[in-house]
């Protein structure tokens, strides 16, 4: 009976240690934590007020830049701390359960070692402006919003094949950005 209780609880064990929100499946994110060459992949709209930002990506007034070097500080259970190398500040990155997919995997999409500024030249003007600006505009691509904005949450948008994605603005405000046949923007609906 014993030799049966003790691997059972050793894996118990094992998956508590391993944080909340999926942590115990492999990621890409772990190894980048206070790794020198770390940056953001699209705009960030942080709550600049609070210095958090959230899964679900809240469009919050704040801007920080994709391809801005970050230190990821650490992830503990919900929680991402990182710091913006140019300016020094801190801010704080929650899970939360409508993202759907675990922690780690989600932050891949947000953090990584490399960023693909190549990819950004070869869009359009209209593309360009928009992620320069951090915000959806009429007349850009969905990658370009992606760049832009960031991914809009799962749990109100399945599918990037989705005509119509949907983001919050505030916990009670959404905001659709609504794309054609040819994957380009139509109109922001507010």
């Amino acid at each position: 009976m014993l030799g049966r209780v003790v691997p059972l609880l050793l894996l118990v064990l094992a998956m508590a240690c391993s944080g909340g929100a999926g942590q115990g499946a492999p990621d890409k994110l772990t190894p980048l934590i206070g790794a020198d060459g770390v940056y953001t992949l699209v705009n960030l709209h942080p709550d600049d007020v609070r210095s958090k930002l959230y899964a679900v990506n809240y469009q919050q007034q704040g801007l920080i830049p994709m391809c801005t070097p970050v230190e990821l500080v650490a992830l503990k259970g919900n929680r991402l701390t990182f710091n913006v190398l140019e300016t020094g500040r801190t801010y704080a990155y929650d899970y939360h359960k409508a993202a759907v997919e675990p922690f780690p995997q989600h932050l891949e999409r947000y953090f990584g070692p490399t960023c693909d500024e190549a990819a950004v030249s070869q869009l359009g003007p209209t593309d360009r402006e928009g992620i320069k600006a951090g915000k959806a505009m009429r007349g850009m691509t969905k990658e370009g919003v992606i760049f832009a904005i960031g991914y809009p949450p799962p749990h109100r948008t399945p599918s990037l094949e989705d005509s119509r994605w949907l983001y919050w603005q505030a916990r009670f405000k959404t905001m659709a950005v609504v794309f054609d046949e040819q994957d380009v923007v139509t109109r922001i609906e507010r």
